[in-house]
C-alpha cells in the first residue's frame, strides 16, 4: 500500500514536470513589442501577458536590465507573472552592442560581413562561423547567457532570414545552417533553463526545412498584412499568401503564431486583426521604430494612460501566482476564504474506573469532521497579514467496537461552533523572487461548543515556517511546524513537531499545483497535494487533500477553498 501511494506521488510529480516544461506560452492572450527607450515601469503596468523587449536600455553593458529589473517587469498585481522575451538578433551584428569592438570592420573579424544599407550600424554576419556563435552563446559574456542570467523567460530571435542573403551569393546550404544554429541555441538554453521559450521572427521559409519546427516554440511575423514594401501599404498578395501558407503549417504543428503590423489607421488595424484572429494568430500593432509601448487601443503607453507603480520596490515582494492562496496579500487588501473540509482521525482514548482501578485504552474506529469555515484577513503591509477564521463543525465519533465499558453505547454526533482561530502570516522574498520565506502562526481559541467528546474547551497554537525556492515555473518547499495542544487550564499539554518537503509548480499562468510529503512524530508520513485555479484577477478556487502513507492513525482529509481578494 505504501509503495503504491509513493508511486502515485512520483507519477504526479513527473506529470507536473512535463506540464511545466510545456511552458505558459499557450496561456498568452495578448502581447507587446518594445525595443528602445524602454521604461520598465510601463512594462510593469502594461496589460500584456507577454512582452518582447530588448534586454538592455541602450545596447551597452551598463544599461543591461538586472534580474531584479526583470522580476519587477514580470510581476502583475493579483495576476500570474507575464512572460518576458528578450530580443536577440542572430543574423546581424549591431555596432551599439557591448560585444562590438571599435577596430572591427567588414572582414575583420573574418565572420563580419557588409553593412546593411537599410539599417546603418547593422552588419551581416557569417552566422555559421564559431566566432560569431560564441558571441551569441557559450560563455558568461555571451548574449544568450546574459539573458538567461537575468531571468528572461525566452528569446525572440530576429534576422533569421540572413540565410537568404548568403543563398543569393551561392551558399546553398545556408538555410540548413541557420536551422542548425537555432537548434544549438535552443538546446543550450533549455539545458540551463527548462521551459525556456524560443520564438522565431520572420524567415517563414525555414518552417519548411526539416527539424526547424522541432527547435522553436512559436513564430512571429512582421508586416503580414501591411508595410512590407511601403509604410501602411498592403503587403503584396503573393507574398502574403506564401507567408500564410507557412504560418498555417506551423500552427497545424501546434506552434503559436504572433503577428505585428506597423499601422495606426483604425480600419487597417481592424482588417489585419480580424484576419489574424480568424486563423488562430495573435496580433499586435506598434510603431516601426518600436521606441514606445503601444496599447491594445492604439494609444502610446505613458504614466497618464497606465497606472504606473510608484513604489517599484514593492513589486519585488509581490507574491507569485503560485502564492495567491498561501502568501501574504498586499497592504490594504482583504482576503476572504470560504472553505469546506472533511477530515478523519484515529486515536487512542482511555477508560478508567475509579472504583475498581480498571484502566484500559481503546483505539477509536474514527472521528469524522465536516467543517465549513470563513477566513478573513487583512494586509497590514505587503509582507504581513492577519485575521481570524470562524468555523462551524459537524463531528461524528465512532468508538472502538471492543469497548464494552458502557461509556459509549454507539456513535456520537454533535454540531456546533469550532475553535475560532487567530491567523497571522509574514512573508518575504529575495534573490529576484526565486526565494520566499513564509512564517505562519495560529492560535485556536477554546470556543468549541461540542463538548468533551469533540475536545470542546481545548486550545492549540501552531507555528509553521516554510521556505520555497523557484527555478522559473517549478520550485521546492522545505518546512517545519510546532503544534502545541492543551486543555483550557494548560494542565494537559501535548507538543507535535513535523517536517515537510514539497514540489511546487506553475502549470500555467492560471494553474498552480503542489505535492508535499509531511512527517510527524511517531513515524507518521503523510502525502498532501493541491491544485489551484485563478478564476479572475482576484478570485481563485483550490482543491486539496492528504492521506497517511505510514502510521497507525490512518488520518485523511480533503477540501475545497474559494478565495477572494479585494
Amino acid at each position: 500500500m505504501v509503495f503504491r501511494k509513493l508511486l502515485l506521488f512520483f507519477t504526479f510529480a513527473l506529470v507536473l514536470l512535463g506540464q511545466l516544461m510545456a511552458g505558459a506560452l499557450d496561456e498568452v492572450r495578448s502581447w507587446g513589442y518594445y525595443l528602445s527607450d524602454i521604461q520598465p515601469s510601463l512594462i510593469a503596468a502594461s496589460p500584456y501577458d507577454m512582452m518582447v523587449m530588448d534586454p538592455t536600455r541602450d545596447g551597452e553593458e551598463a544599461g543591461r536590465f538586472t534580474a531584479e529589473d526583470v522580476m519587477a517587469m514580470k510581476q502583475r498585481q493579483y495576476q500570474p507573472p507575464r512572460l518576458l522575451m528578450a530580443y536577440l538578433s542572430v543574423g546581424e551584428a549591431e555596432d551599439y552592442r557591448s560585444y562590438w569592438q571599435p577596430q572591427w570592420k567588414t572582414g575583420q573579424p573574418a565572420w563580419l560581413d557588409a553593412e546593411n544599407p537599410d539599417w546603418p550600424g547593422n552588419f551581416k554576419v557569417r552566422f555559421w562561423e564559431p566566432g560569431w556563435q560564441k558571441i551569441i552563446f557559450g560563455t558568461a559574456s555571451s548574449s544568450l547567457d546574459r539573458i538567461l542570467a537575468a531571468g528572461f523567460d525566452g528569446v525572440y530571435l530576429d534576422v533569421l532570414d540572413a540565410f537568404e542573403y548568403y543563398e543569393e551569393r551561392g551558399r546553398q546550404q545556408a538555410a540548413d545552417e541557420m536551422v542548425e544554429f537555432v537548434r544549438r541555441i535552443q538546446q543550450y538554453a533549455k539545458a540551463r533553463k527548462p521551459g525556456f521559450v524560443v520564438i522565431a521572427q520572420n524567415a517563414e521559409r525555414l518552417i519548411g526545412r526539416p527539424g526547424f519546427l522541432d527547435v522553436i516554440d512559436a513564430v512571429a511575423k512582421e508586416d503580414l498584412h501591411f508595410g512590407q514594401e511601403r509604410e501602411d501599404e498592403p503587403t503584396p498578395a503573393e507574398d502574403h499568401a506564401e507567408s500564410v501558407a507557412f504560418l498555417d503549417q506551423a500552427r497545424a504543428a501546434g506552434k503559436r503564431i504572433f503577428t505585428v503590423d506597423y499601422v495606426s489607421d483604425p480600419a487597417k488595424r481592424s482588417q489585419s486583426e480580424e484576419h489574424s484572429l480568424s486563423r488562430g494568430y495573435l496580433p499586435h500593432f506598434a510603431t516601426r521604430e518600436l521606441d514606445r509601448l503601444t496599447l491594445p487601443d492604439g494609444q502610446t503607453a505613458s504614466a497618464s494612460t497606465l497606472k504606473v507603480p510608484t513604489e517599484t520596490s514593492r513589486l519585488f515582494n509581490r507574491q507569485r501566482a503560485a502564492f495567491f492562496y498561501s502568501a501574504t496579500v498586499p497592504a490594504g487588501s482583504w482576503r476572504v476564504v470560504n472553505r469546506l473540509e472533511w477530515s478523519r482521525y484515529r486515536f487512542d482514548y482511555d477508560f478508567e474506573d475509579e472504583t475498581t482501578g480498571d484502566y484500559r485504552t481503546f483505539t477509536a474506529d474514527s472521528l469524522d469532521e465536516y467543517l465549513a469555515a470563513v477566513d478573513i484577513t487583512y494586509g497590514f503591509s505587503d509582507s504581513f497579514e492577519a485575521g481570524l477564521t470562524i468555523p462551524t463543525v459537524l463531528g461524528r465519533f465512532s468508538p472502538d467496537k471492543s469497548d464494552r465499558t458502557g461509556v459509549y453505547k454507539g456513535s456520537v454526533e454533535q454540531f456546533g461552533l469550532g475553535n475560532i482561530r487567530l491567523l497571522s502570516r509574514y512573508g518575504v522574498g529575495w534573490n529576484s523572487g526565486s526565494d520566499f520565506l513564509l512564517v505562519s502562526a495560529e492560535w485556536g481559541l477554546p470556543t468549541d461548543t461540542r463538548g468533551d467528546d469533540f475536545f470542546g474547551g481545548y486550545t492549540d497554537a501552531l507555528l509553521d515556517v516554510n521556505f520555497q525556492h523557484f527555478w522559473n515555473h517549478i520550485g521546492i518547499s522545505l518546512g517545519g511546524a510546532l503544534d502545541v495542544y492543551a486543555n483550557d487550564s494548560f494542565a494537559d499539554t501535548e507538543k507535535t513537531l513535523s517536517w515537510a518537503v514539497g514540489l511546487l509548480g506553475d502549470i500555467s499562468p492560471t494553474t498552480f499545483a503542489s505535492a508535499t510529503l509531511t512527517g510527524r512524530e511517531r513515524g507518521t508520513l503523510q502525502l498532501e497535494g493541491g491544485i489551484e485555479f485563478l478564476l479572475t484577477n482576484s478570485t481563485s478556487i483550490e482543491f486539496f487533500g492528504g492521506v497517511d502513507l505510514r502510521g497507525a492513525d490512518d488520518n485523511a482529509y480533503a477540501g475545497i477553498a474559494l478565495t477572494f481578494v479585494f
